[in-house]
């Protein structure tokens, strides 16, 4: 019986082993993909700085705002 209850054990641990195993792989693949979304989102906003940069200037030489 005490072989058994082992065995039993052994195999839900080993069980475990492979979802955790599956969870670390899924985990990585979301920082690998947050990280992407994170460097697309500061590309996204330094050209939408130089971009107001660039509305501000015409805005200045069109006398639409006041220096």
């Amino acid at each position: 019986m005490p072989d058994e209850i082992n065995n039993l054990v052994l195999d839900h641990l080993r069980a475990i082993r492979v979802d955790l195993g599956q969870v670390r792989n899924g985990v990585h693949n979301l920082q690998v993909r947050v990280t992407s979304i994170e460097e697309n989102m500061a590309a996204m906003n330094r050209r939408l700085d130089n971009m107001d940069r660039r509305i501000e200037c015409i805005e200045k030489r069109l006398g639409l705002v006041e220096v």
